[in-house]
Formats: C-alpha cells, structure tokens, sequence
C-alpha cells in the first residue's frame, strides 16, 4: 500500500489560537452592533432606499403641501432615528431594532403608506462588516 504524507506547519497559529483563547468576543459583537446601528440610520437621514437599493417612494403631493419645511422622507421628529439601537443578544447575534409604534408601517407599507424599507442590510453593508471584522481580528491578533 502507497502512502503520501503532506506534513502542513503554520507556527504563527499557535500564537493565534492562543491569543483566541480570551478572546473578546462580546467586545467585537458589540462593534458590529453599532455599525449595523449606524448603516440603519444612514439609510434613514441619507440614502432613502431599501437594504436591495430601491428607491422609497416619494410623499404624496398632497402629503408633501403639508409637511413642514426641513423635513424628509421618515424624518419629522427625530423620534425614529433616535429609536434605531443595535445591541448583542448572543455570542453570535445581534438585532437592530426600534420601538416607535409606527415603525411597522413605515418599514412595511399599509393603511395607504407605501413601504419604505429601512430595517435590514445591504450587500454593501454586509461587506463594511466583514472589513470591519476582518481589521478587528487583525488588530486583535496583532497582525
């Protein structure tokens, strides 16, 4: 019987997995929460388009004659923005939430509102995570 043997040496990863021994793993969580936060609220305040890049829907004219000036598509009182948080809810998981009754309809549409999708991330927002984690690792690793 032959036998081949591929014999693999990466002396650096016994340094890494023991570094990954303690490693923080809420503290990173806890960074791709507030950057998860922060992507929602771009969205909001700049972007106006749903996490798959569709434009939300304008006012109605109608609607649009009584707002007052300054104001933009999902932003009035600031009360939605400021209601996005992002918090660790397991060694794994995050959410993005808010908690303001009229997110719902916003988000999803209803009641004549067409939706307007904020909750969510984008394939550009998943990829500024995986740079995000990516740098995060570096740093911690030392590299």
């Amino acid at each position: 019987m032959s036998e081949i043997t591929i014999k693999v040496s990466i002396p650096e990863l016994d340094a890494w997995v023991n570094k990954l021994h303690d490693f923080p793993r809420r503290e990173l969580m806890q960074t791709i929460a507030s950057k998860s936060e922060e992507q929602v609220k771009t969205r909001i305040n700049e972007e106006k388009m749903s996490p798959v890049g569709a434009p939300w829907a304008a006012w109605s004219d109608n609607y649009a004659k009584r707002r007052p000036s300054g104001t933009g598509l999902l932003v009035n009182t600031g009360d939605l923005l400021q209601s996005i948080t992002g918090q660790v809810t397991g060694d794994n998981e995050i959410i993005v939430s808010t908690s303001v009754p009229y997110a719902p309809r916003q988000n999803f549409g209803g009641g004549g509102i067409p939706a307007r999708e904020f909750m969510g991330l984008s394939q550009e927002n998943i990829e500024e995570i995986k740079d995000l984690v990516l740098v995060w690792f570096e740093s911690y690793l030392g590299e």
